[in-house]
């Protein structure tokens, strides 16, 4: 489940360090008042998504059990960021950008719920504190990783951020 939450970190936080990629405005031509309208929509739907798939999350969970909810939230997770990494347009990379806030959102709740069902009590504490440590590992590889990127000078260095949480 550290996987899961980790991947929640990673997906919330990448985007941070892909709008500060030179090639990643080059490529969807990012400049001028136009490409702060398309950067705050890149952000605001992520949280949209979250939203939409924080309450289907219920319906998963309580219909089938809380595992293939885990596993919705990561099909939508890898499906968004593989897609995200091969976006051809602004809009495509849009619509991909909220569902990998569904997946995301997801798994933020689907992970902690499972665990703390099925844990032992005198260790579901600790087990449930370490999703809290695995979100923040996840942040710290994305950080890391753009900052690698963005050294790299090449039109589609932002593309393997993007997509590395598939190999997460």
């Amino acid at each position: 489940m550290g996987f899961s939450s980790m991947c929640y970190g990673y997906s919330a936080s990448i985007i941070a360090t892909t709008l500060a990629q030179p090639s990643f405005n080059t490529y969807f031509d990012l400049a001028g008042p136009s490409g702060t309208n398309l950067i705050a929509t890149m952000n605001g739907v992520f949280q949209a998504g979250g939203f939409i798939g924080v309450i289907t999350l219920a319906y998963f969970s309580d219909r089938w059990g809380r595992k293939v909810g885990i596993a919705v939230s990561a099909g939508f997770t890898l499906f968004s960021a593989a897609l995200m990494a091969g976006s051809v347009n602004v809009g495509m990379f849009i619509v991909f950008r909220f569902f990998s806030g569904a997946g995301a959102f997801m798994s933020l709740s689907a992970a902690p719920t499972w665990m703390s069902e099925v844990a032992p009590p005198a260790n579901r504490g600790l087990l449930v504190d370490l999703h809290g440590v695995a979100l923040l590992t996840g942040y710290v590889i994305a950080m890391w990783t753009g900052y690698g990127f963005f050294y790299w000078d090449n039109i589609n260095a932002w593309r393997i951020p993007m997509g590395q949480l598939t190999l997460l």
